[in-house]
C-alpha cells in the first residue's frame, strides 16, 4: 500500500512541476490623458519584449485602434498573461493610419508611452516604459505629448 501511495504522490508532484497549473492572466486598464481634439483614433501598440518597441507594429503583440470620444479615455487591453509590457500610443488625428511628421521628422500628431518617460534624450526603451502585470487588474496612465505646437 505504501508503494501505491508513493507513486500517486510522485505523479501529483510531477504534474505540478511540469507546469500543469493554469496560466495566470490579468488586464491592463489604460487611461489616456492630454487629448486636445476629439478627432481621429488612438492607436495602441503593446509589446512584451524589447524587439521592435516602440516603432514596429509588426513586433507588437497587440495592435488596437480606438475612436477618440473624449479628452480622457479609458482603454481596456483585455486579458494578457502576467509579465512586463511596454505601450506606445499615437493619436491619428486625421485618421490616415499614418504617424504624420513634418519635413525634418518631428511628429505632427500626439503620442505617448507607458510610464510617461521624458523624450528629451530620445525615445524610451522597453525597460523604461515597462509596466508589470502581476495581478488581476493593473491600471496605468499615458499622457499624450503634442510637439505640433512647437
Amino acid at each position: 500500500m505504501k508503494l501505491f501511495g508513493s507513486i500517486l504522490l510522485y505523479a501529483f508532484l510531477s504534474l505540478r512541476v511540469l507546469g500543469n497549473e493554469p496560466n495566470l492572466t490579468g488586464e491592463i486598464h489604460l487611461m489616456v490623458e492630454g487629448i486636445k481634439t476629439l478627432e481621429g483614433n488612438i492607436g495602441v501598440l503593446v509589446f512584451n519584449k524589447e524587439e521592435g518597441f516602440p516603432l514596429s507594429p509588426d513586433k507588437a503583440i497587440l495592435d488596437l485602434e480606438i475612436k477618440v470620444t473624449s479628452k480622457t479615455m479609458k482603454i481596456n487591453l483585455g486579458k494578457l498573461p502576467y509579465g512586463n509590457y511596454a505601450i506606445a500610443l499615437v493619436q491619428d488625428v486625421n485618421s490616415n493610419k499614418t504617424f504624420d511628421k513634418n519635413f525634418i521628422g518631428i511628429p505632427k500628431e500626439p503620442f505617448g508611452f507607458s510610464n510617461n518617460k521624458s523624450i528629451l534624450f530620445g525615445l524610451p526603451n522597453f525597460n523604461e516604459a515597462s509596466v508589470s502585470l502581476a495581478k488581476e487588474t493593473e491600471e496605468t496612465t499615458i499622457r499624450l505629448i503634442d510637439l505640433s505646437t512647437f
